[in-house]
């Protein structure tokens, strides 16, 4: 493991020591060290950001979960390994809560060192799902956000949706973003916040969009076509002109509205006025798919599934995170296989990341995935070529009924 670097934060003298010198035998980076939250922090902000901070989360007068948050708040670490956790509940709460602040969970050590479950641990690391540079970026201005926007730094990557075997693209998500003059790639965690605030969601969409089309037609016409989805922001769902927007733009590129779908977060639908649902009707008769994002961690109840016109669900990362720690997770998803067989309304799986993540949702019924498994973000240029070496004539075996065409070639 080189290049790793690591923080163990022990309130324990000996403890820390131990660990320390356990990882210098595994670890060939900086490893630092802190007795308490706000001296790691420091140490954090100095360094620039670790790879996995090794943490006892409760102790007497700190907060193990605090120093988290704000490190996360920071983008100063990626990855959590947990200390002295001894109760199973209480072990799976804690992956949660670490995984609830956008950190990988590698797992819990336990009250007692054991090298071999260090080393374990450490193992799962990877690096590459290691973030950008931390902290040092954390969020765009309204000016920058703007003058990004005009001078076309904003991109569309788009990362594949497969079969659970990753053989055959069925579709992409367009997800944004910004090669900034300055920072390097960034994404939305840098800009969202900013583009939603000044009032420039529509513009951001507008230009995913228009990127994604014009790379759907270079790809009709070397004769192959796969479906685009798109996320649109809840505050956009309640705008009078958004279906007739996006008829324009279909319009302008010439571009089947049976090969976009939309993708609208759960949270978006805990209420549903007249003209939102409006908006979903006039999407669904002008061809194009609706999809509810990130279903399982946001607070509509199963009726708004019923009462509004989705054809695809979109199960949230968190459950296939969560298979190892949290056994009722495999429960849930099984059921919400089921429920989406009864319901007719195709599945999609988020945030497959392991061989063994893939195994177990394929034993539970699972069909269409998406995740750095089978294929992380990627501009056009990647994309395309994946495109090429992905396309199938067929839907795979046992996924017709995702109702989501493969990339296919036309004839």
């Amino acid at each position: 493991m080189k290049n790793l670097n690591v923080l163990v934060l022990h309130d324990h003298p000996f403890s820390r020591m131990v660990i320390v010198t356990a990882l210098r035998t595994m670890v060939d980076g900086r490893i630092y060290e802190a007795s308490e939250g706000a001296t790691a922090i420091t140490l954090l902000k100095a360094c620039g950001g670790i790879d996995v901070a090794i943490c006892k989360l409760h102790h007497e007068g700190q907060d193990g979960l605090a120093f988290l948050r704000e490190a996360s708040r920071l983008s100063l670490i990626h990855s959590v390994i947990a200390s002295g956790v001894p109760e199973t509940a209480l072990r799976d709460s804690t992956a949660a809560a670490i995984e609830c602040l956008n950190l990988e969970y590698l797992g819990d050590l336990g009250v007692a060192l054991q090298p071999a479950r260090l080393a374990s641990l450490m193992a799962k690391f990877r690096r590459g799902n290691q973030r950008h540079a931390p902290g040092h970026y954390a969020l765009a201005s309204q000016e920058d956000v703007r003058q990004g926007l005009k001078n076309g730094e904003f991109k569309a990557y788009y990362q594949p949706i497969v079969d659970i075997d990753g053989k055959i693209l069925l579709a992409a998500e367009v997800l944004a973003r910004w090669h900034h003059r300055s920072h390097g790639l960034l994404s939305p965690a840098h800009f969202l916040a900013t583009i939603v605030s000044s009032g420039l969601i529509d513009d951001l969409f507008q230009t995913m969009f228009e990127q994604g089309l014009a790379m759907q037609a270079d790809l009709r016409r070397q004769g192959v076509s796969t479906m685009l989805a798109f996320n649109l922001h809840p505050i956009q769902l309640t705008s009078s002109a958004l279906s007739e927007r996006i008829g324009k733009m279909l319009a302008r590129y010439q571009a089947p509205a049976q090969d976009i779908m939309l993708e609208i977060t759960e949270d978006a639908m805990v209420s549903t006025p007249a003209h939102i649902l409006d908006n979903f009707l006039k999407l669904r008769d002008m061809g194009c798919g609706l999809s509810m994002d990130d279903f399982g961690a946001g607070h509509a109840s199963l009726d708004r599934l019923c009462a509004l016109p989705f054809n695809q669900i979109k199960l949230d990362a968190t459950f296939t995170r969560s298979l190892k720690t949290q056994p009722r997770a495999a429960t849930i998803i099984r059921s919400v296989v089921e429920m989406s067989k009864a319901l007719h309304v195709p599945l999609v799986v988020e945030g497959v990341e392991t061989l063994a993540q893939q195994t177990r949702l394929r034993e539970l019924g699972c069909t269409v995935a998406q995740g750095y498994l089978y294929a992380r973000p990627m501009p056009t240029d990647h994309f395309v070529e994946f495109c090429r070496t992905h396309v199938g004539d067929t839907t795979p075996q046992g996924a017709a009924s995702t109702a989501l065409p493969s990339a296919r070639r036309y004839p």
